[in-house]
Formats: C-alpha cells, structure tokens, sequence
C-alpha cells in the first residue's frame, strides 16, 4: 500500500496592479520617451483600465516621480557614506578609494534603476525633478566632488 503525499502548490507572489504599472511605466517611458506613452497605452500593457490606474496614481507625472523615488530610495541603500569616504581619504591612495565608489545595484533591480536613469536623462532640461535626480544620486557629485577636495 502506497500512501501518497498531496502536491504542494508552489506559491507564487502575485504581483499588484500598482506594480504592472510601475512596471509597463518603466518599460516604456525608458524604450518610447516619457512624452511618447500614453496612459492608455500604460492601461492596455497592464492588462488594466485607464481607470484603474487613476486608483493607484494621479497621473503619468506621478508615476513618473514614483519611478524616481523609487531609484532615490534604493540608491540611498547602496551609496557609500560620506563621511566614511572621507575618512579613507585621509589613508587611502586615490586608487583604493576609488573602487569604494564603484557600487551595483542588486542585479534583480539593476534594469530597472538603469531605465530610471535613461528615463531622467531624456528629460534634463524639460523637468527640474529629473535634473534634481541626475544631479544627486546618478552624478553623485555630493559625494565625489567633497572627497577629490580631500585628496587634494
């Protein structure tokens, strides 16, 4: 007599509506251009309604912002702390603290942060906010320009 065990279903995380479209957003604004993707277009990528993304975000704008705090937030996560830096810099040679610079983003997010980016590039000079980010977390001049000052 055999006794048999019950499949275990696998769980699979289904993924949200306001992640289909962050999602589809990140896509195609970084493929397409911002100004190029409509919200239906957005809509019919998602499998959802016009509609139904008005109940996750105001508008293509707000989706927009919501990629950029996103890429903000993650990148505060893995930037070097400048006052660390700092100190290195005071025993490192340039070289050593060079590479303490380098950092990647999880490779699971670094599609996604890099079509941010491309997305906030396209836009310098139509949108302060995509500049604000350019400047602050892509060109990372808050953090390299105190530590060459150091160096010299």
């Amino acid at each position: 007599m055999s006794s048999t065990q019950p499949v275990k279903s696998i769980s699979i995380k289904e993924i949200s509506t306001k992640e289909k479209i962050f999602n589809v957003a990140v896509k195609l604004f970084s493929e397409k251009g911002y100004m190029e993707v409509s919200m239906r277009e957005i809509a019919d990528i998602a499998g959802i309604t016009v509609a139904g993304i008005y109940n996750h975000y105001d508008s293509k704008e707000d989706i927009l912002y919501s990629l950029y705090d996103f890429y903000s937030n993650h990148w505060k996560e893995m930037c070097p702390d400048i006052n660390y830096l700092l100190a290195l810099a005071e025993i490192e040679p340039p070289n050593n603290l060079y590479l303490r610079f380098i950092f990647h983003f999880d490779p699971a997010l670094q599609d996604t942060m890099d079509r941010i980016a491309r997305i906030a590039v396209r836009k310098i000079g139509v949108d302060t906010r995509s500049e604000a980010l350019i400047k602050e977390h892509i060109a990372s001049t808050k953090i390299i320009v105190p530590v060459l000052k150091r160096l010299v």
